[in-house]
């Protein structure tokens, strides 16, 4: 299994793309949610970020929020708004563990 790790900058994030959602369980019990939807983009080619004695840290994705046919026909501009990085081992081995 290869782990992906996600980083979002809540700084960037546009406030009204915040969705509240209340529902019941199966308890019967109202829930409450705040959900936040954003596109996780693969990069054709990772981008080195950092190294160690034995591993490498790649940006394989990017994080933008979700464009509507509206604002893309407006041409308004994405907003990134995080990034998807790997650690790879120099040996080629899994790095799970970090």
């Amino acid at each position: 299994m290869k782990k992906i790790t996600i980083s979002l900058d809540v700084g960037k994030i546009s406030k009204d793309k915040i969705l509240e959602r209340t529902y019941k369980n199966k308890e019967g019990e109202e829930v409450k949610q705040k959900i936040y939807k954003f596109d996780l983009i693969e990069l054709n080619d990772p981008k080195f970020v950092a190294q160690g004695d034995n591993w490498i840290l790649k940006k394989t994705h990017f994080c933008t929020e979700p464009q509507s046919k509206e604002d893309k026909e407006a041409k308004k501009p994405i907003n990134y708004v995080g990034e998807g990085l790997v650690f790879e081992s120099k040996e080629k081995e899994n790095l799970d563990a970090f």
